[in-house]
């Protein structure tokens, strides 16, 4: 019996000759998933209202969930991608130097997803992009 594996961004695909796919991830069961961080002068909550301004605007997104310090927003499903969530956090750098640290996360919606064709990243971007041009005006 032969065995063919092959690591895809996470996962772990194993072929064998009888035809039957199994997928194991290594990290967890969850999909792709893509974070970045920024750092503003911006206060938190206003990075928190720009975030959702921007994903209304930029990923026609809708808000699942805000909370202190933290939105939620889900991404509707398009011909590349069954949809997305995607988490903002904003809290204030320790000592009051001023500057807010910001995390942005994008993960898949459908849990086995092994290939997302860079629509996790991009919003990422798109979000981190909008949120530190904030700090510049």
């Amino acid at each position: 019996m032969e065995l063919l594996v092959v690591s895809a961004g996470g996962a772990v695909v194993t072929l064998a000759v009888t035809g039957l796919l199994y997928v194991v991830f290594r990290d967890r069961w969850g999909g792709q998933r893509s974070s970045g961080r920024v750092a503003t002068t911006t206060p938190p909550d206003r990075v928190l209202e720009a975030a959702v301004a921007i994903g209304r605007q930029r990923l026609k997104a809708s808000v699942v969930e805000e909370r202190r310090g933290r939105v939620q927003l889900k991404i509707p499903v398009t011909w590349r991608s069954w949809g997305e969530r995607v988490e903002v956090h904003a809290c204030s750098a320790p000592e009051g130097s001023g500057w807010t640290e910001v995390e942005v996360t994008s993960r898949s919606r459908l849990r086995t997803t092994v290939l997302d064709w860079g629509e996790n990243r991009a919003n990422v971007e798109t979000l981190l992009a909008g949120i530190d041009a904030l700090g510049e005006v």
